[in-house]
C-alpha cells in the first residue's frame, strides 16, 4: 500500500475514531512565576471503540508517527478503557511558547501564536500582564481536514486548561477551578476564550522577555537580607575590634 493510500486509511480510521465519540486531545499549560512555561498534551483513545488490536496500532500512528520523525519523547498508558498517549514540553519563556518551530510534530492541539492571525491562541504581554485569547474549534485544533466534511463531529473532544501562578485578572468563556482556566468542547464547539492574567512583568519588553516583578521582589529581599546580615557582621567585628584594643590598652597600662 502507497503512502497516500495509508494516510487515506489513517484518516478514515480516525474519523470514524472521532464520530464514535473516542478521541481526546487535552492540553494543559502551566504558567511558572519565573516566565517559563510547561505543556502537557494528552491524546486518549477509547479502546472499546476500536475493532483490534491492528485497528488500534494505526490510530496510534497518527499521533505518534509525527512524534516520531521529529524525535518528541512521549509516554503511552493503558487502563480498561483507554490508551492514553502524552507529551511533555518545557519553554524557556514566551518566544520560545510562541514559536511554531517548538510545536512541530505535536499534533491536534492549538498553538500559542505571537500574532492575532485566528490561527491558535494569541499569546502576549500587555501593561505587564500575560494575556491569551483566541477560539477554539475544529480548525485551531488542526482536525478540520479528518472531521470537515462530517455530518455529526461531536465524537471529538478537546480541553485547554491554564494554570497561572495566582489568580486571573479577567477571565471568560470557560470554567474556572483554583487557578486553573479551563475550555472544553467537542468537534461542533466553538468556544472564545480570554484570559488576563495578574500583573507579572515589570514592562512589556520586545518578546514578552519583561522582568518579573515577583522574580525582582525576590531578588530585593534576597539582597536586603545579605546586606543585612553583612551589617550585622560588620557590627559584630567592630565591637571584637573594639574590646580587644581595650583590653591591649589596659594591659599596656
Amino acid at each position: 500500500m502507497n503512502n497516500r493510500k495509508k494516510l487515506l486509511l489513517l484518516l478514515a480510521i480516525l474519523g470514524i475514531m472521532l464520530l464514535t465519540a473516542c478521541g481526546r486531545s487535552d492540553l494543559t499549560l502551566t504558567v511558572n512565576s519565573d516566565g517559563s512555561f510547561h505543556a502537557s498534551i494528552s491524546y486518549g483513545i477509547t479502546k472499546a471503540l476500536v475493532a483490534n488490536d491492528e485497528a488500534m496500532s494505526d490510530v496510534k500512528s497518527l499521533i505518534t508517527d509525527s512524534l516520531d520523525q521529529n524525535d518528541i519523547p512521549y509516554t503511552e498508558a493503558e487502563d480498561e478503557e483507554r490508551v492514553t498517549i502524552t507529551v511533555e514540553r518545557d519553554f524557556a519563556d514566551l518566544s520560545q511558547l510562541t514559536s511554531q518551530e517548538a510545536w512541530k510534530g505535536i499534533s491536534f492541539v492549538p498553538l500559542f501564536t505571537a500574532g492575532n492571525d485566528g490561527s491558535g491562541i494569541w499569546t502576549r504581554i500587555e501593561e505587564g500582564r500575560l494575556k491569551f485569547s483566541g477560539t477554539l474549534n475544529a480548525q485551531t485544533f488542526n482536525t478540520q481536514g479528518i472531521i470537515g466534511d462530517m455530518e455529526d463531529t461531536s465524537g471529538f473532544g478537546g480541553r485547554v486548561r491554564i494554570i497561572l501562578p495566582q489568580e486571573a485578572e479577567a477571565f471568560s468563556g470557560g470554567q474556572i477551578d483554583g487557578n486553573s482556566y479551563i475550555w472544553s468542547g467537542t468537534g461542533e464547539d466553538s468556544l472564545t476564550m480570554d484570559l488576563v492574567s495578574a500583573p507579572m512583568y515589570e514592562d512589556d519588553g520586545p518578546d514578552g522577555e519583561a522582568a518579573k516583578t515577583g522574580e525582582q521582589a525576590e531578588r530585593k529581599t534576597t539582597l536586603r537580607d545579605g546586606i543585612i546580615t553583612l551589617l550585622v557582621v560588620l557590627a559584630l567585628l567592630a565591637i571584637v575590634a573594639g574590646v580587644v584594643i581595650a583590653a591591649r590598652k589596659k594591659n599596656r597600662q
